[in-house]
């Protein structure tokens, strides 16, 4: 998993994306899937994002992941964020 921001002067929110390659994910019911865990993941942890400014959460995985490893795994992330 890849997470990059672009921390802004002006504006006061947060915005933030998912995506998964097409070319790892053939399916688009696993793609669909594994986004709505990270949409879950990024909405319990929207409490670190109070920066106004831009985010991106990319998955690079071929395994299917259960969404508490995937919760782990972001967790480490958004801790190198500060």
């Amino acid at each position: 998993m890849i997470f990059r921001v672009i921390k802004e002067e002006e504006g006061a929110l947060f915005y933030m994306g998912v995506a998964i390659s097409k070319r790892t994910q053939k399916k688009a019911v696993d793609r669909n899937r594994i986004k709505r865990q990270l949409r879950v993941i990024i909405k319990e942890h929207e409490s670190l994002f109070t920066f106004p400014g831009k985010g991106m959460l990319l998955f690079k995985g071929k395994k299917h992941k259960s969404t508490l490893s995937l919760m782990k795994e972001a967790k480490d992330l958004f801790d190198n964020l500060n």
